[in-house]
């Protein structure tokens, strides 16, 4: 552990559950952080019975580190128990994220290569608030094509911030090329206009669900100006952010579109994502 040995069951805890050490010495470094390294499940579960943590990091970025039992373990462990994922996007991978979205309460996920782990972990530490990138998932987890879905996860994800198609190809490791080629092959709009939906969807919930201002919305996007953010929401979604924020119900209305438009499908029934939005 990090920290003192002595932990209680009130103290500012998170575990943190890697097997890679380079990564767990960069946790290290947090300031004013107390981490419990597990790196087994069973030091996983052990840990939950001694500690009440914030939550858990749960690393999946190691190279050929499998973990099968994954979405059974965490469910074990219980629903209401925060994780924060940071993963490497693969086809497999996407399945498990997928599965996880629809077992737990709350959930962040992050992509190993655009290295948000203090954000993970203050995430963690201020309350583990709903993530838009957990009601998307949740609600197209049925839907969404397998053949496609690492490419749609890696979206949803990366969205929380402006990406570019480029920047898509990087997260899920392979070229631009190649996911042009295989959403093509399904149907589905090219990269550019994936990543502007799930922008405008992260963009929609921070406005909408967590009632920023349109200006902390576009900075928490990672837009230079709220006129460029503006822009960019208008023309991916034909509103200005300040209609999705007075509206009250544009981020459920762009979710069915998104979730339409990554399966062919227009109707879909059994959803939790709206109890996010009504039950704030």
């Amino acid at each position: 552990m990090f920290g003192s040995d002595r932990a209680t069951l009130a103290d500012d805890v998170v575990i943190v559950r890697t097997s890679d050490d380079v990564f767990w010495n960069r946790v290290a470094t947090v300031g004013r952080l107390r981490a419990v390294r597990c790196r087994t499940d069973s030091e996983l579960i052990s840990a939950l019975r001694r500690y009440k943590p914030h939550g858990i990091l749960w690393d999946l970025s190691t190279p050929g580190h499998v973990e099968p039992g994954l979405p059974d373990l965490i469910h074990s462990v219980g629903p209401e128990q925060p994780v924060a994922i940071r993963a490497r996007i693969s086809r497999r991978r996407a399945a498990d994220l997928v599965t996880l979205a629809t077992k737990l309460d709350r959930l962040r996920l992050s992509i190993a290569a655009c290295d948000e782990f203090a954000a993970d972990i203050a995430w963690l530490r201020r309350g583990a608030e709903h993530c838009a990138e957990h009601a998307v998932l949740r609600y197209i987890a049925s839907r969404v094509l397998p053949s496609i879905r690492d490419i749609i996860v890696a979206a949803v994800i990366a969205g929380r911030r402006r990406v570019t198609a480029r920047q898509l190809a990087i997260a899920c490791e392979t070229s631009r090329r190649t996911i042009e080629s295989r959403l093509r092959d399904n149907a589905i709009a090219p990269p550019s206009k994936l990543v502007g939906w799930a922008v405008s969807l992260h963009a929609a919930w921070s406005l909408e669900v967590v009632e920023m201002s349109v200006n902390n919305a576009a900075l928490a996007s990672g837009f230079a100006s709220q006129a460029d953010f503006s822009n960019y929401i208008l023309r991916h979604t034909g509103q200005r952010p300040s209609r999705l924020k007075s509206s009250g119900a544009e981020f459920l209305r762009l979710l069915e579109e998104f979730a339409r438009n990554v399966d062919g499908r227009s109707t879909h029934a059994g959803t939790r994502a709206g109890a996010y939005v009504n039950n704030r």
